[in-house]
């Protein structure tokens, strides 16, 4: 598991090294230089080229199977037709590993570009390695891309371009319909309500819920509500995103971030809070923690903001350092004590593998 660790050391490094403020990403973020072109070529090829690494491996390479035996419009009619189409396209460019990597492309792609816009980008990336990158995106490929394009679309939000939000979050919802919870955001961070971008919204998810939530409710209620799925470390991960929800909306006027953001994040606060009562109420953990993934940013911008709104009573230093420590105690804890861990270690990569087997 030494590359995972290898990930933190050398994200969490600069991160404590990096420590000044990066005052224009609230409105510009930070150009793509040659440190985050290599972040994101590492994170794309660990991910994408990863090889029986995650719990849902053999999984994914029986759907795989499925949706190589039909058609692209069998494919297109499929709850998540996004994946279904690029597994369906993968059958001469390496099957699951070519999906696995155009995934982790798409994936790395927003995560750096949320990352580089935050006011401490180095230590914002530092705290998605232990659950967004390792778990998440090396885990559940399907959903990490929609939590990729949904990070995405937060940085369109920060410039008020509602459109291209909605846009990115329907994308999400075509590998993981769970995106569509991202949907009322993009008023919720809008000064005002307009009228136009209420009706575009209603449309969208008429159109979602009738070419995919419609085909799968009976599904849905089967696997999540009737059978009462619990997931494994539901609670825990649910009470990291309740934290820092408590957290920002007592220390959020100290943030450096634009009004609309605000609001954006304020919103997002309050859902996590509500997240955290409504898995004590729902009969399915499993429903709440999938939801749950998407507050994931959250954490990366309330702690990366975090030594900066909290400068008058710590060092920024200081700060900076006990979050990485945090950070790298979660990491040990799932890593050495998580009921499903042993599914992804060693890690392997798949040209590495293929020389030395």
């Amino acid at each position: 598991m030494w590359p995972y660790w290898l990930l933190l050391i050398a994200f969490g490094y600069a991160a404590t090294k990096n420590n000044k403020v990066n005052f224009d990403s609230s409105l510009k973020g930070i150009p793509w230089a040659t440190s985050w072109v290599c972040v994101f070529v590492l994170l794309s090829l660990m991910i994408g080229l990863r090889h029986e690494v995650g719990g849902d491996w053999q999984n994914y390479i029986d759907k795989s199977y499925q949706y190589l035996d039909r058609n692209f419009i069998e494919n297109l009619q499929e709850n998540e037709p996004a994946y279904a189409v690029l597994n369906g396209l993968s059958i001469n460019l390496g099957g699951i590993y070519f999906v696995n990597l155009v995934c982790g492309i798409i994936f790395s792609y927003g995560l750096v570009t949320f990352c580089k816009s935050q006011n401490l980008p180095w230590l914002a990336l530092t705290v998605s390695i232990p659950y967004l990158v390792i778990v998440v995106a090396m885990g559940y490929s399907r959903q990490g891309v929609a939590i990729g394009l949904v990070m995405l679309g937060f940085d369109f939000l920060k410039q008020n371009k509602i459109k291209y939000y909605l846009t990115c979050v329907m994308l999400a919802a075509l590998f993981h319909i769970s995106a569509i919870v991202m949907f009322p955001f993009a008023v919720l961070s809008s000064r005002q309500l307009k009228i136009r971008n209420l009706i575009i919204i209603i449309i969208i998810l008429l159109l979602l819920f009738y070419f995919q939530l419609s085909q799968n409710v009976e599904n849905y209620q089967i696997g999540y509500i009737e059978q009462q799925y619990n997931s494994s470390g539901a609670t825990i991960r649910v009470v990291m995103n309740l934290v820092p929800s408590i957290f920002f909306l007592i220390y959020r006027k100290n943030y450096l971030i634009p009004n609309n953001l605000l609001r954006l994040w304020t919103s997002m606060s309050l859902f996590g809070i509500l997240l955290f009562f409504t898995l004590i109420l729902s009969p399915s953990s499993t429903a709440v923690d999938r939801i749950s993934l998407y507050l994931i940013p959250l954490q990366m911008i309330v702690w990366s903001g975090a030594p900066y709104a909290l400068e008058k009573k710590f060092e920024r230093s200081f700060s900076i350092w006990i979050i990485v420590f945090i950070y790298f105690i979660i990491q040990y804890v799932w890593l050495y004590f998580s009921v499903f861990s042993y599914l992804w270690y060693p890690y392997q990569f798949y040209p590495t593998y293929l020389i030395f087997s």
